[in-house]
């Protein structure tokens, strides 16, 4: 009796224990006979189902499919009940009572009386938001390799040793190899030495934890043996509990740029070289005039030094008379901009005197989208002397056409000479005058009146006009009936 008593109370214990399982567990159980008829249902099934306890007991299990696959769904449950191989755990969609559809994972088991199967334990675990996470994270890995594989820059695995462990097809077209001879490789056979050491400088604070990532400009060897600049950028995949894994790397072609900007740079020098060593003053001035730049030049033209012309007016320094024309034209260009205007105006020098310059301006919009005038003058005061002086000269001519108009009335050639030789002289400051009558029957030259009067004394003076008197034919030299030099100390 001791031992059928304890077997009893065993039994119970188990099944206490057994129920305590039952009712508190999270996965969903049932009990259903070799038809498919359930013939209980824990908490955990009736949640998972959406249904109550009594629209199940008693019911084909079949209920929680969708109506197309109920019919199969029993056939498959009675071929595994009649199985002699328990089946492994499956995976099923199904349906709750509310038409929500989830996903399952099943496993079985049997009760058996006398090896006779009587009853199938079904233990079912929802597992839609691990699949949902699945499929999610396919999706992503997917989207990451057509990404990847389909990105208009170059993208590469590479091992924390710097093997290529995954080229793209624009990495693979950057460096002119195939995928195969790029994944043999580590990425410092193809960079430059000069641009190693920085690389793996980065790389190693990246491993280090003291950087996240890093970008650089960098330069490798192209398939053909030319040098192909480009901006890389990496990063360090980490698994979960944080080691390293491998580099992520973005590269991307800028040799045309680098190009470009090295023949920008190359401009600009020959640019600045250009300004720094002109003749011409160029002027940067903002809409109000005030002075934002000088070239060197204006220290030679004009006595400023060039730093401290910046931050001052430039129509303070104009000639009062002509700084209304400027400001006028400027104000007009500014209406216009990118189209050019000129001016002519003078500019005070340091020592007071003024110069007279040629300007040639625009505007435009700086670097800062401010709109600015840029001029570029030129010193024309001695062109503005010549002229005065040839204005001179005519007026020189003028007289001398006019004296011969009244004095050829006269009739002795000598007379009319002589008074042409004291007109001028009184008018004109010239070194010597000399008057020739060309004879055309013996083509010779008579001298009818000379003076010299700068010459020092009396002799030099009869030395002179026997030189004179000695040239005597018209092809010795002189074509012309009248010949003369400005003051200067010396014979022409």
């Amino acid at each position: 009796m001791t031992g059928r008593k304890q077997a009893e109370a065993a039994a119970r214990e188990g099944q206490q224990r057994f129920s305590q399982v039952w009712e508190a567990t999270s996965d969903a159980m049932a009990l259903s006979d070799p038809h498919g008829i359930v013939l209980a249902a824990n908490p955990a099934y009736l949640d998972l189902y959406g249904y109550k306890l009594e629209q199940v007991v008693g019911r084909s299990f079949a209920v929680i499919f969708p109506e197309d696959i109920q019919a199969q769904a029993v056939e498959q449950y009675k071929t595994v009940f009649a199985s002699e191989v328990i089946p492994p755990t499956f995976g099923s969609a199904i349906r709750r009572a509310d038409g929500a559809e989830r996903i399952v994972r099943s496993t079985v088991a049997f009760l058996t009386v006398t090896e006779q199967r009587i009853a199938m334990l079904s233990t079912i675990r929802d597992i839609t938001e691990r699949k949902q996470a699945e499929k999610a994270l396919y999706e992503s890995e997917d989207r990451f390799k057509n990404a990847f594989q389909y990105s208009a820059i170059g993208m590469a695995l590479v091992s924390l040793e710097g093997k290529w462990l995954k080229v793209n097809s624009m990495l693979c077209s950057i460096l002119g190899y195939s995928e195969d001879e790029l994944l043999v490789k580590t990425f410092q056979e193809y960079t430059h030495p000069d641009d190693l050491d920085g690389d793996l400088n980065y790389l190693n604070q990246l491993l280090a934890g003291e950087i996240k990532s890093y970008t650089m400009e960098k330069r490798y060897f192209h398939k053909e043996g030319k040098i192909i600049w480009v901006l890389l950028a990496v990063a360090l995949a980490r698994d979960h509990a944080g080691t390293p894994l491998y580099l992520i790397s973005q590269i991307e072609d800028i040799t045309e740029r680098k190009h470009a900007g090295e023949a920008l740079r190359e401009n600009e020098e020959r640019f600045r070289a250009w300004i720094e060593n002109s003749l011409d003053v160029i002027t940067i001035v903002g809409l109000d005039g005030i002075i934002q730049y000088e070239s060197p030049s204006f220290e030679h033209l004009l006595g400023y030094k060039p730093e401290e012309m910046i931050g001052a007016n430039a129509f303070d320094f104009i000639h009062p008379d002509d700084r209304g024309q400027v400001g006028e034209i400027f104000a007009q260009n500014v209406q216009k901009p990118e189209s050019t205007a000129s001016a002519e105006f003078r500019f005070r020098h340091r020592d007071g005197s003024w110069r007279v310059f040629e300007g040639v301006g625009k505007t435009y919009l700086d670097d800062h989208g401010e709109m600015v005038g840029l001029i570029n003058s030129r010193d024309i005061t001695g062109r503005k002397q010549a002229e005065m002086e040839i204005r001179q000269r005519l007026s020189e001519l003028e007289v001398l056409y006019q004296s011969g108009l009244s004095l050829s009335q006269l009739v002795k050639p000598k007379t009319i000479a002589q008074k042409i030789i004291n007109l001028l002289d009184q008018e004109m400051d010239w070194h010597h005058t000399a008057i020739r009558l060309y004879h055309p029957g013996s083509k010779t030259l008579e001298l009818l009146a000379f003076n010299l009067p700068k010459l020092p004394s009396q002799e030099e003076y009869g030395a002179t006009e026997k030189r004179f008197k000695t040239i005597h034919r018209f092809d010795q030299g002189f074509k012309w009936l009248g010949s003369s030099a400005r003051t200067n100390g010396t014979f022409q």
